[in-house]
């Protein structure tokens, strides 16, 4: 029978919050853009690999492509996927004041 010899444990916890955009500068990807319209973001907690408490993944954003005029092509939708440190200003502070403040113990 085998015996478990190193035993080890932490938590992990994700928090994601998501919402709408309204009057966001068009994102470029590429050669195209498209207009911001919902977003995500998803912080982390994991007392073994990150004590201090929560931090954010990449920030979710998407919306529908646009021509040049701004005006909605009906191609479908843009999306990508930046760190906090890349993305709009609007984001960045939108995930710095989100941030969870819940607290995890090890047990």
């Amino acid at each position: 029978m085998p015996k478990v010899i190193d035993e080890n444990s932490y938590s992990e916890a994700h928090h994601t919050i998501y919402g709408s955009i309204e009057d966001a500068d068009p994102i470029t990807v590429e050669k195209r853009r498209f207009l911001p319209s919902r977003f995500s973001v998803t912080y982390d907690y994991r007392t073994h690999v990150n004590p201090v408490g929560w931090s954010p993944r990449l920030i979710d954003i998407s919306g529908p492509w646009i021509d040049e005029d701004g005006i909605a092509t009906g191609d479908g939708s843009g999306r990508v996927l930046l760190p906090p440190s890349q993305a709009p200003q609007w984001a960045r502070d939108f995930v710095t004041a989100k941030v969870p403040s819940l607290r995890l113990v090890d047990q």
